[in-house]
This record gives C-alpha cells, sequence and structure tokens, in this order.
C-alpha cells in the first residue's frame, strides 16, 4: 500500500507483546489527514567513537544490556574520528545512554527517533 502525502506528525510506541516499536504518522493527503501505522524497520542507535568503546561500554551495559555494537566504517564528518555504532531496543535509551556516558562521547544520539525514519 502506497500513500501519497506530506508528513505532519509522528510518534511511537513500544508493543509490549511483540516487543516491537510501531512508528505512527499523521500525513496530510488530497483527501484530507490519514495516520499510518508501521513497525520500525530499524532499531534505535547512536555513535559512539572506536576509541573510547572499551571505556563506555560498562556504562552501557549498565543501562541495557540488550544492546548490538557494529563497527563498520563510520566516520565522524567533524572530526574524521573511526566509531562504532550502538543500536538499544528503545528509542529512550538512546538517550540514558547519553545522560550517562556524556553528550561529548555520543554522535547522533540527539536526533529523534522518529525524524530518522521520516
Amino acid at each position: 500500500m502506497t500513500i501519497a502525502g506530506r508528513i505532519v506528525s509522528g510518534w511511537y510506541e513500544h508493543d509490549e507483546k511483540s516487543n516491537e516499536i510501531l512508528v505512527h504518522f499523521v500525513l496530510r493527503t488530497e483527501k484530507g489527514k490519514e495516520k499510518v501505522v508501521i513497525t520500525s524497520p530499524i532499531r534505535p542507535y547512536f555513535f559512539v567513537e572506536k576509541r573510547n568503546l572499551s571505556k563506555l561500554l560498562s556504562a552501557i551495559n549498565s543501562i541495557t544490556p540488550d544492546h548490538f555494537i557494529e563497527e563498520g566504517n563510520f566516520r565522524s564528518s567533524v572530526s574524521s574520528e573511526d566509531l562504532a555504532k550502538i543500536s538499544v531496543s528503545h528509542p529512550k535509551l538512546v538517550e540514558k545512554v547519553r545522560d550517562f556516558v556524556g553528550p561529548e562521547y555520543c554522535y547522533e544520539a540527539d536526533i529523534p527517533f522518529v525524524r530518522r525514519l521520516m
């Protein structure tokens, strides 16, 4: 199903039964406003500098043992640091980890989850 329109607003909720994140979008279409609900195709994520990863890992584990670390070819466009991608199970955990370890160690942790999907 394809719906053409402009996104007016969006929010997410965590489905406890399926343990999935459902994303709600309200679109302005030719027919008026329509609501669309999708299951998020991605997990919430942020980046940390690889050189700080081992130092931050115990803090990340204390907040959320359910995380996934991807050490691909990620690089900061600002500082040209090599980065590791940390994916977590819930969008609120990105904010918790960022606040706990310090925003100076995190990249893209301030982007609202729904905006990543827009």
